[in-house]
């Protein structure tokens, strides 16, 4: 995925921090640089055209767990071998939970299996993020590393304002980038969209005591 014309990877936000802020890069891991970039890819910028899906991914239970991929906007669903829908399971975000109160109650180190929308993945399982977002990701993640320093008074309030101006703006040309939404995309949208209308023929009925 080298040369993606859709995605990159936060190789390039982590070189370009490394060039200009050497110092303060010192605490930050590769790793740490990419939690950031997914943080404002999947909680800020998150918009389901962007992400692809992942079908029938395999996960083992431990102890009534599954730990789940880390790239994961959306759980579609959750799934046996044998196709059964599992109902009632709890995700918290790391791990798919089951109880008694699942129609399925797995036994240890069984497999389950997941349909989800995420982030694609590069080919050291790292996320890849969506070329257009690239300004966004490298403000946001300044913006998160100075974060400590301005609440501590350890950097000018003026460059702090000018980092999160930088950021908010990059955002909002994020958001209004439709270069990767093909016409089959805002096709799906508008479906999701006018499906999640109240009908006034279609209004349920509540019982009431």
């Amino acid at each position: 995925m080298i040369n993606n014309n859709k995605y990159f990877s936060a190789g390039k936000i982590h070189h370009r921090l490394s060039q200009r802020h050497k110092n303060k890069m010192s605490g930050y891991s590769y790793g740490d640089i990419v939690g950031m970039c997914a943080e404002v890819e999947i909680e800020i910028l998150g918009n389901h055209v962007q992400f692809e899906s992942f079908e029938k991914v395999e996960l083992t239970v431990i102890d009534g767990k599954a730990l789940t991929p880390c790239n994961i906007y959306r759980i579609l669903d959750v799934f046996t071998s044998d196709n059964t829908r599992i109902f009632n399971y709890h995700y918290d975000g790391d791990k798919i939970s089951f109880s008694e109160e699942s129609n399925y109650v797995p036994s240890n180190n069984s497999k389950v299996y997941i349909n989800y929308y995420g982030i694609p993945l590069d080919d050291e399982g790292y996320p890849m993020f969506l070329k257009g977002h690239e300004q966004a990701l490298y403000w946001g993640c300044l913006v998160r590393m100075y974060e400590e320093d301005y609440a501590e008074g350890k950097i000018h309030p003026n460059t702090y304002n000018d980092f999160t101006i930088r950021y908010e703006s990059h955002l909002n040309a994020a958001e209004s980038n439709f270069r990767h939404t093909s016409k089959n995309d805002i096709k799906e949208w508008k479906a999701v969209i006018f499906n999640a209308i109240q009908k006034p023929n279609r209004i349920p009925l509540f019982k009431t005591n």
